[in-house]
C-alpha cells in the first residue's frame, strides 16, 4: 500500500496490518501524482523526473530526468502513465514518449507536436492510449505512436475514463460528456450545473462522480440522467470507488461514505479529523482513504476501523495498493484505475 503526504514521503505500508514496509523521502521535489508499479519498479512521478524504486524495498533504481532523441535531449513533464513494462509521459518541447524501462529503450516518440505537455494521465483501449492535452483528446497508438486515431477539441476535462463502448470526460462547468471510444465522436451529455473537480469512476453501468454543489451523482449510461444522486453538508472534491455493492467516497465535511450502488442510500459514514480531498480504493474487504488529519485510513467494508497510519502531513493525493496476487489497485484520479 502506497501513500504520500505533503512533506514529500512515500511510504509502503501492509495493506494487511498498516506496518510500515519502507518510505523514501523526495527531499524538496514534490510527488506530483499517485505511483505506477509495473512489477519489479515503482515508478514515481516528481518535481525531479521520474524516479524508479524498487518494488520491495523502495530503493532508487534510476531517475529519468530526460530522454535522447533526435539529435538532443527531451526533458520529461507532465503526468506519466504506465502498462506493462513501459510508462508514457510529455516532454517540455511538446512531444509524447513511450519508454521501456526494463529495457531502458525509447519505444516511439510522436512525430506532431502538441500545443503544451500532456495535461492528464493517459487511459488505455485495446491498441489506443488515449490522453488530455490542451483542451484536446488524443486517441494515439500505444505501439507507434505517430498515428493519430481521431482527436476530439473537448476543452479543459479531468482524466478520461474508458468504459466500452464509450469514453467518459468531465468539464469543470459539471457537464459530462460520453464519446464513442472507436471515432471520438461525442454522443451524448449531462449538465450537473455545478462545478466539478473531480475525476469520474464508471460502475455497474453507472458514471460516478462527486459536486462542489455538495452532491454525489449516479449517472445512468443508458437512460444519461441520475438513477440517484446523495447529499452531503459540504464540496466533493475526492473521486469515488465501486466495490461489491457499495460506492465510497470522502468529503469536505470530513466523512468518508458507504453507499448502496443501486439506490444511493447510505450504509454508514465514517468521521475524520479533517477534510478529505483524495479518493478512497477498496480490497480484498478493505476500504482505505486519506484524510487532512495526516492519517491514511483502513476500515472494512461495515465501517470499522482496522487501522490508520499518521504521514506527518495533510494528505491530498490518493493511496494506491500493489496487491498479493500481481494485481494493482489505483484510485481513479491515477488514469489507471480499472472503474
Amino acid at each position: 500500500m502506497y501513500i504520500s503526504g505533503q512533506n514529500n514521503f512515500l511510504f509502503a505500508l501492509d495493506p494487511r496490518t498498516g506496518e510500515r514496509i519502507w518510505e523514501r523521502f523526495f527531499g524538496v521535489n514534490n510527488i506530483l501524482q499517485e505511483p505506477i508499479v509495473l512489477g519489479d519498479y515503482t515508478m514515481v512521478n516528481s518535481d525531479e523526473g521520474v524516479v524508479v524504486l524498487g518494488t520491495e524495498k523502495g530503493n532508487i533504481l534510476d531517475t529519468i530526468i530526460e530522454l535522447e532523441f533526435d539529435g538532443g535531449k527531451h526533458r520529461l513533464a507532465g503526468q506519466i502513465s504506465g502498462e506493462g513494462t513501459r510508462i508514457y509521459s510529455g516532454t517540455v518541447d511538446q512531444k509524447i514518449v513511450a519508454y521501456d524501462y526494463a529495457k531502458k529503450e525509447l519505444v516511439w516518440t510522436n512525430t506532431v507536436t502538441f500545443p503544451t505537455a500532456m495535461t492528464s494521465a493517459g487511459s488505455f483501449f485495446g491498441n489506443l492510449f488515449i490522453v488530455h492535452i490542451n483542451g484536446t483528446l488524443y486517441a494515439l497508438n500505444k505501439n507507434q505512436g505517430s498515428e493519430v486515431s481521431w482527436t476530439n477539441n473537448i476543452g479543459p476535462v479531468t482524466n478520461p475514463v474508458v468504459s466500452p463502448p464509450n469514453l467518459y470526460a468531465m468539464d469543470p462547468t459539471g457537464t459530462l460528456h460520453a464519446l464513442d471510444l472507436e471515432s471520438g465522436i461525442e454522443i451524448w451529455t449531462y449538465a450537473t450545473g455545478a462545478p466539478v473537480k473531480t475525476s469520474l469512476v464508471v460502475y455497474g453501468g453507472y458514471i460516478i462522480y462527486g459536486s462542489d454543489d455538495n452532491y454525489l451523482y449516479c449517472i445512468d449510461s443508458i437512460s444519461h440522467v441520475p438513477r440517484w444522486t446523495f447529499k452531503t453538508a459540504e464540496r466533493i472534491r475526492g473521486s469515488a470507488f465501486g466495490y461489491e455493492q457499495a460506492v465510497y467516497f470522502g468529503g469536505y465535511d470530513h466523512y468518508v461514505y458507504s453507499l448502496d450502488i443501486i439506490d444511493g442510500e447510505i450504509n454508514w459514514k465514517y468521521r475524520t479529523g479533517a477534510l478529505i480531498s483524495g479518493s478512497p480504493i477498496a480490497h480484498e474487504g478493505i476500504v482505505y482513504f486519506p484524510s487532512y488529519d495526516q492519517h491514511l485510513y483502513a476500515l472494512d467494508t461495515s465501517g470499522s476501523l482496522r487501522w490508520k497510519y499518521r504521514v506527518n502531513a495533510p494528505i491530498d493525493l490518493s493511496p494506491v495498493c500493489n496487491a498479493l496476487n500481481n494485481k494493482v489497485i489505483y484510485p481513479a484520479p491515477s488514469g489507471l484505475s480499472g472503474q
